[in-house]
């Protein structure tokens, strides 16, 4: 789950990043803002996965998460 604000209140979509490679997870699917989670194609056996939220404002302003990782057993 995440969470997300803007300073001017006009906060539009998420675009989640899901990937074993922690540089360059690839673009997984993009919500609309109010969204706190997603379901996610992921398989077992040890694999980490690498994630990240970059949030975009009406206006087009960016702001991108730090990354996380899961490992799925």
């Amino acid at each position: 789950q995440w969470s997300g604000a803007d300073a001017d209140g006009d906060l539009a979509t998420f675009e989640i990043y899901l990937g074993t490679d922690a540089g360059n997870p690839s673009l997984l699917t993009t919500v609309v803002a109010g969204a706190t989670s997603v379901s996610a194609p992921v398989t077992g056996g040890g694999t980490v996965y690498y994630w990240r939220v970059r949030s975009l404002d009406a206006q087009g302003n960016a702001s991108l998460s730090g990354t996380g990782s899961f490992r799925v057993l």
